[in-house]
This record gives C-alpha cells, structure tokens and sequence, in this order.
C-alpha cells in the first residue's frame, strides 16, 4: 500500500482526484507496515540488535512524517520516503550479522 501511493502520488501530481486519496492509503500502508514491525522484531540481547532495532524504529518515525506531509501537500514526503527505503536497506544488510555475532 505504501509503494502504490507513492507511485500515485508522484504520477498524478497534476491530479487532484487521485491526489485526495493517496494519503490516507498510504497512511493505512504505513499502519499495517509499523504493526508488521512491531510483531517480527528480533530479541534485544546486545547492543548492535538494539542500535539496529533504533534504526528501525527512526525509518517508522519517517513513514509518519511522509504521511503528515502528504496530508498537508508538501512535497518533502519524498525525501522522508526515501531516507526511509535507504535505512530499511541497511537494516536488512546487518540484521542477519548482528542475530549471528548475538547467538556466540
């Protein structure tokens, strides 16, 4: 949900049908996305899990700034969204890491 209205929110800039509807699909998407989270994070045993875990925790702090910025009409939605993509990236690059150095 999250992907689809940010595709139409970039596509149909020029459309305000379409734009009306996009923050609150993306707003459900970002819900259902922090839930998820929330439901499949990894146990805190050491301090690299938790700064991961923190990092995850500032990438859905961004997915609500993108929100309200939708709701609002300014466009920095887009840099929140992206920041947010690059530490979800990063996130799933060093979480596998640091679960294997937690069980030693």
């Amino acid at each position: 949900m999250v992907l689809v209205a940010t595709v139409v929110y970039v596509v149909t800039f020029d459309n305000m049908t379409l734009q009306r509807y996009v923050p609150w699909i993306f707003s459900v998407g970002v819900v259902i996305d922090i839930a998820g989270r929330v439901m499949t994070l990894p146990p805190l045993k050491n301090f690299r899990v938790r700064r991961l875990n923190n990092i995850l925790a500032l990438s859905s702090i961004l997915l609500i700034a993108s929100a309200y910025f939708m709701f609002i009409g300014k466009h920095y939605c887009i840099i929140t969204i992206l920041l947010s993509a690059i530490m979800d990236l990063w996130y799933s690059y060093r979480i596998k890491g640091a679960l294997e150095d937690a069980k030693k």
